[in-house]
């Protein structure tokens, strides 16, 4: 039996954010999973102080809070499901909060098999939450997620997004969809692994997803509308988050920024001194 862990982002006591996930947990439940629910609005969270020593030295991160017990709920969980209301066009703060303090998990969440995720998004209006679903679903990407759906909700009250059934129903789908790791299907235009619509052009006809470095190309619409983007069947299985990416970037990057840094140490320690003392 699957065990689907809920992830809420939010401050606010059964919000949209948080009565969506706890939707889509009863959906993971129907189809025959167990499910957990944690606000990330309830736990303490420090910022990451860039003290490296859970990269360098293998340590255990040094800042006292709830950090490392949620990040182990994350690993022994079967699937996911990421709930967080849109501020200024993207998710709350406590979502990026608590992913930059994940570098010293990522060997653990490259090694570990990709598991079913979802992203709820809720905002007051479109067109305001360019970032959220991207974002969101960066978190659920680098926590070992393989995104097997989204969705939007927009209500501007406090928990309104239920009086449009169709979110309800939405949330229920995406949870029963990650409790049996069947995806949804992609919308059209969405990249295939983040689902998210910002693209870079990098070619002529040739779009890139800057978050997942996925392309695609730009093909004329049927309908006379705007051009959309196509994606080859195999972009989205190559791209960032794959485990061999994650751990390759990890091990033939981050862990050698150390012995960079040492070989530069003198320069750098007379070139800040005279920065000492301003501020």
């Amino acid at each position: 039996m699957p065990t689907v862990l809920g992830i809420v982002a939010s401050q606010r006591r059964l919000g949209n954010s948080e009565v969506l996930v706890k939707e889509a947990l009863m959906g993971a439940a129907e189809a025959g999973a167990t499910t957990k629910l944690i606000n990330l609005g309830r736990l303490r969270v420090l910022p990451c102080n860039g003290c490296m020593a859970c990269v360098f030295k293998g340590e255990k991160c040094r800042l006292d809070d709830d950090v490392a017990g949620f990040y182990e709920e994350v690993l022994a969980a079967d699937g996911l499901i990421i709930g967080a209301p849109t501020y200024f066009l993207g998710p709350t703060g406590i979502l990026k909060t608590t992913l930059d303090r994940a570098l010293g998990y990522l060997p653990r969440f490259a090694a570990a098999a990709r598991k079913p995720a979802g992203v709820i998004v809720t905002a007051g209006l479109p067109n305001w939450d360019q970032l959220s679903v991207p974002l969101a679903s960066q978190f659920a990407l680098t926590l070992g997620g393989r995104l097997v759906g989204t969705m939007t909700a927009y209500a501007p009250g406090p928990a309104q997004a239920l009086v449009d059934p169709d979110n309800a129903a939405a949330a229920n789908r995406l949870g029963r969809a990650v409790a049996t790791g069947e995806p949804l299907p992609t919308p059209p235009g969405a990249c295939p692994v983040c689902r998210g619509r910002l693209f870079t052009p990098v070619g002529p006809g040739e779009v890139e997803c800057p978050l997942c470095l996925v392309r695609g190309r730009l093909e004329a619409s049927p309908e006379g509308g705007p051009p959309r983007v196509v994606f080859p069947p195999e972009a989205a299985s190559d791209h960032r988050w794959t485990s061999e990416r994650m751990l390759k970037h990890f091990i033939e990057w981050i862990v050698p920024t150390r012995d960079l840094f040492m070989k530069d140490f003198r320069a750098i320690r007379e070139a800040r001194r005279r920065y000492e003392g301003q501020g």
